[in-house]
């Protein structure tokens, strides 16, 4: 296939490797690339550059690629070609977190492999290792070679070529394996997980001795990452190597010793060198073994390492409730009211306030700084106050009930619905029943997700509470919302006589008990 007026998908496509592989399907006059990236290792300034020359025709997701979910809904939307997989954690990353660094291989193969399978998507591009092959038992390493991965990122790097080869077999997908060797360049992480050359150079920079970790007689392949990306395309553009394998490299072989005179020779670095143990001779406790694949992250990232550990095995896990959307002409509406000079006030927040008072059907709106700012003053022209209940979801930002304590008033919390986490209406019938001196209901449209607005004002109404329902938002929005309805719509606002688009009907005798006609 050819790139221009092609549609991508690059994961990890922040990354080393994946963003100078961006730059350049875009330079290739592609349509549209999205990157899907947990910056985990990837920077945002390695796609500034791409952002200033290409505006849109980039789009980047804050996501982790192996979320089934999350790239379900980048492929819905992006509607790609070909996904180049090039997400991954670096090799250094197996000695602190071994069953992590496999596991996040294979998982993320396994979600571009059946969104392929799917028919989601017409090509995969699954970007693999050279560091399955292990200790070179011939020179130099062809496809032929066995894998026998000596370390658990390696071996999550070979299953996941295996679970590529057979979903080819199984399913007849079109997919190809692209194996390099080790990439050096511009872009190249220097800190936690570094690879040697960008490590050496940050250490003479910073005034450290460089360090050559092992033996020093240890070799590599080393590649020009342009190169690297130079070949992947050429794959991608040369037809359709369905369930192949293919290496890429310089086909030289390097000690790590070689690399390291080299860069003092090129800094004008005239001082000593460091000697230090491998990773594996630290974390094992035995002398070197099968040198080739000693490339660590040194001191700093076995400190960092150590850290690492504790957070993924021991600590709390983040689990995803929604998919942010956040496009291009966000950012550029970012962008220009930043550059306008008006950051607070000005000619936007004036232009926002009219449309959205008339999207409302509001007399008016004011634009503040914050949900805290915006609840407090809804609450205040429904006049709440001292002695005042308000009825609120249990699951919400502190912010909400904060802004009932900032007028007086005291939080009654609601239970949630299962499947939308917004407030039940089952719930607040059953609180307004029991509960006495509730003036008004504040839900909240959590994720994206509309509550029941209607429903919650009908019985807010029944049982003489304001049915004012301030909106709070919990959340980014989810991707697809469901469409708006009660307090956004023309005539749920309407009913509020200061005609404002913070406020609905204010009852006036909250506190009486009991259901009315």
């Amino acid at each position: 296939m050819k790139i221009e007026k092609g549609r991508f998908v690059v994961t990890g496509g922040a990354g080393f490797i994946g963003s100078h592989l961006v730059d350049s399907l875009l330079a290739g006059g592609a349509e549209r690339v999205a990157v899907v990236d947990n910056f985990f290792l990837g920077r945002d300034e390695n796609l500034a550059q791409a952002r200033a020359q290409h505006g849109s025709r980039l789009m980047v997701y804050r996501d982790d690629a192996s979320d089934m979910f999350a790239m379900t809904a980048v492929i819905d939307a992006e509607k790609p070609d070909v996904v180049f997989n090039l997400a991954t954690k670096a090799l250094a990353y197996s000695f602190f977190s071994p069953a992590g660094a496999l596991n996040v291989n294979v998982n993320l193969a396994l979600t571009c492999l059946e969104l392929l399978r799917k028919g989601a998507y017409g090509r995969l591009v699954h970007m693999s290792s050279s560091e399955v092959y292990g200790t070179a038992q011939t020179v130099s390493m062809d496809e032929t070679h066995p894998l026998l991965a000596e370390t658990t990122y390696a071996a999550g790097k070979a299953a996941a070529d295996l679970a590529v080869n057979s979903y080819v077999r199984m399913f007849g997908v079109e997919a190809t394996i692209v194996r390099p060797f080790n990439n050096y360049g511009l872009r190249q992480n220097d800190e936690t997980y570094g690879a040697i050359i960008p490590l050496t150079v940050r250490r003479i920079l910073t005034g450290e001795r460089p360090v050559i970790e092992g033996t020093g007689e240890q070799t590599r392949d080393f590649i020009y990452v342009l190169d690297t990306v130079d070949a992947i395309l050429r794959i991608v553009t040369s037809g359709s190597h369905r369930g192949e394998a293919i290496n890429v490299g310089s086909g030289h072989e390097t000690t790590i010793r070689s690399i390291i005179e080299i860069i003092c020779k090129l800094m004008d670095y005239k001082g000593e060198r460091g000697r230090a143990a491998s990773l594996r001779e630290r974390d094992q406790g035995r002398s070197p073994h099968r040198p080739r694949r000693e490339d660590v992250a040194g001191e700093r990232a076995r400190v960092h390492g150590r850290l690492v550990r504790l957070q993924v095995e021991g600590g709390a896990r983040m689990i995803r409730l929604a998919v942010p959307t956040i496009e291009e002409d966000d950012i550029q509406a970012v962008v220009d009211v930043l550059r306008s000079g008006f950051l607070v006030q000005g000619p936007n927040v004036k232009a926002f306030e009219e449309a959205y008072a008339s999207y409302v059907g509001s007399a008016y709106a004011i634009a503040v700084t914050n949900c805290t700012c915006a609840l407090y003053l809804g609450l205040l022209a429904l006049d709440v106050g001292a002695g005042d209940k308000v009825a609120v979801c249990t699951y919400s930002w502190p912010a909400t009930a904060n802004a009932i304590r900032m007028v007086g008033a005291d939080p009654v919390f609601v239970e949630i619905e299962a499947e939308t986490f917004n407030m039940a209406p089952a719930a607040l019938e059953a609180t307004l029943a029991k509960t006495a001196g509730i003036k008004a209901v504040m839900p909240v449209h959590t994720f994206g997700g509309s509550a029941d607005i209607e429903r919650l004002c009908v019985i807010s109404a029944r049982w003489r509470a304001a049915s004012a329902c301030l909106v709070a938002s919990a959340s980014i929005h989810a991707r697809r919302s469901p469409p708006a309805r009660g307090a956004w719509s023309r005539r749920t606002t309407r009913r509020s006589p200061a005609r404002s688009a913070c406020c609905g009907t204010m009852a006036r005798s909250p506190t009486r008990r009991g259901p009315t006609s």
